[in-house]
């Protein structure tokens, strides 16, 4: 029996020996390939590392920017009704503990004072440009009706004139222009008959020659003068005829005509005159009253000459946006000689005391950030103090491209007292912590191909043999991944890929 185990063992050693000399020979293609072939050769063919499936701490934390923000401010604008010009005489410095009254900035007044007088000239002259318009639509009001009968008689009068010259005053014209002809002819005939009467009688000597020659003097220049008024008489009755009365009869027309069209004028220019005036004298009422709401409006800006502080607290310049303060354009304008806009915040009265840490978070890290989540703050200025800190919401829209705002309570202690609102600092929050997690290499877990969301590691199942395992997956952090189901703690698993 020894015999027959001592002639297996030398069998097997001999070819063990054969066996090695055969590996040691290299045969003709593996002489053809490089050293550095056999050593990645033996590289690949060596097993992947095992790592052992363990509990542990698990943190992940964020960091970003904040500044602290105080959670009492007070905007501090002039907002005046009428006055537009504001220019700085006296302003406190900014970083001012104040008490609410204590003055913030004083404004030049005189310019102020000037205008308010204008305006008061100017209301008292409205006032009597408007009691004259007044008084003269009242007299209007009086004096309409009157001048449309006046042009209503006129029309009336002018056709009864022209009605009257035509039926009646033209006959008559032309017949007493005949008749002064005729009474002149008669003239000239009594006249001349008289003095042949004269001249007979006195050539029989009946008078003296001395009377005689006056009386047939007298008789004489009679035959003169009545032989004159007979010329006139006949040049009056053919101008009578011929042309004073056509012309009358073209005025009497013409002026019946213009009646006519005068009282169509009255009737449409005299109401509507009546109704501009009464609007003229609306628009001066309704200016007069805009121009008492403007003045009594002017007045009560006085009080914006003087801006005083409205509550406790530290003078800031600008206003106060997601942290950031608009100082220095404010800065420039709280001057001495200054303008300051109407409306703009100029001053911001804060508190020190609460506050809290306003950050914006990038949309990467959006998934790592949510309410609840705690952390320290480090004051830029102050690198050795810690404030702790909690989120309390994080805004649903971005803020700004890419950009969120994370509103964050702060509890700083005594030894913080000198953190102010304005000042930065850097934000450490822990967004998930657990002190039991089930955690392996992240580099040993493997995504489907076909399903990324689907994961699976190379569980050991025993020596040289493994099983491919589906696992859900937790969170990661460096470098390591939170098994949530799949795995227990104590087995291991393949680092790679077998």
């Amino acid at each position: 029996m020894t015999h027959r185990f001592g002639l297996v063992l030398t069998l097997c050693g001999g070819l063990l020996f054969a066996s090695a000399l055969l590996a040691q020979e290299p045969t003709p293609e593996a002489a053809a390939q490089p050293a550095a072939a056999t050593a990645d050769q033996e590289a690949t063919a060596a097993p992947p590392g095992k790592h052992a499936v363990a509990k542990g701490l698990l943190k992940i934390e964020t960091t970003i920017a904040g500044v602290f923000e105080s959670a009492e401010m007070t905007e501090v604008s002039i907002r005046p009704e009428e006055w537009t010009a504001f220019e700085v005489v006296e302003v406190v410095e900014p970083g001012t503990m104040v008490a609410a009254g204590d003055m913030l900035v004083r404004f030049d007044a005189e310019d102020y004072e000037e205008a308010l007088a204008e305006m008061e000239r100017a209301r008292e002259t409205a006032y009597i440009a408007l009691r004259a318009d007044e008084e003269e639509l009242r007299i209007l009001e009086q004096t309409t009706p009157l001048d449309l009968e006046a042009a209503e008689r006129a029309k009336l009068v002018a056709d009864d004139d022209l009605k009257h010259f035509i039926d009646v005053a033209m006959s008559l014209s032309v017949r007493g222009a005949e008749y002064s002809l005729k009474n002149s002819q008669f003239n000239v005939e009594y006249s001349e008959e008289e003095l042949k009467q004269l001249e007979q009688m006195y050539a029989a000597d009946d008078l003296t020659e001395e009377s005689e020659e006056i009386i047939l003097l007298r008789s004489r220049r009679d035959v003169e003068t009545s032989r004159f008024y007979l010329e006139n008489a006949q040049i009056n009755h053919q101008r009578t005829v011929d042309v004073a009365i056509p012309r009358q009869l073209v005025d009497l027309t013409e002026g019946a005509t213009r009646a006519g069209i005068m009282l169509d004028r009255a009737r449409v220019t005299l109401p509507m005159a009546l109704s501009l005036k009464r609007l003229e004298v609306e628009a001066a009422r309704r200016a007069r009253e805009k121009s008492d709401e403007q003045f009594a409006k002017l007045q009560q800006d006085r009080e914006w000459l003087t801006v005083t502080a409205p509550t406790d607290g530290i003078v800031y310049y600008g206003q106060c946006v997601r942290g950031q303060w608009s100082s220095a354009a404010v800065a420039a304008a709280l001057r001495p000689e200054g303008t300051v806009t109407p409306k703009q915040v100029i001053v911001t009265i804060v508190k020190p005391r609460p506050m809290f840490v306003r950050a914006s978070l990038p949309e990467a890290s959006l998934h790592l950030v949510a309410a609840g989540a705690t952390g320290r703050a480090t004051p830029t200025a102050w690198p050795n103090l810690r404030v702790p800190v909690a989120v309390e919401q994080v805004s649903v829209l971005p803020v700004a491209d890419g950009t969120y705002d994370v509103r964050l309570s702060a509890e700083p202690g005594d030894d913080a007292a000198a953190v102010l609102p304005g000042m930065a600092a850097s934000i450490k929050l822990t967004s998930y912590r657990n002190a039991e997690a089930l955690t392996v290499p992240e580099a040993s877990v493997f995504a489907e191909e076909e399903d990324d969301s689907l994961r699976f590691v190379y569980l050991v199942t025993g020596e040289g043999q493994n099983e491919k395992r589906e696992v859900t997956v937790g969170r990661s952090s460096e470098g390591r991944i939170e098994i949530v189901a799949g795995l227990e703690e104590g087995q291991e698993i393949l680092s790679a890929k077998p």
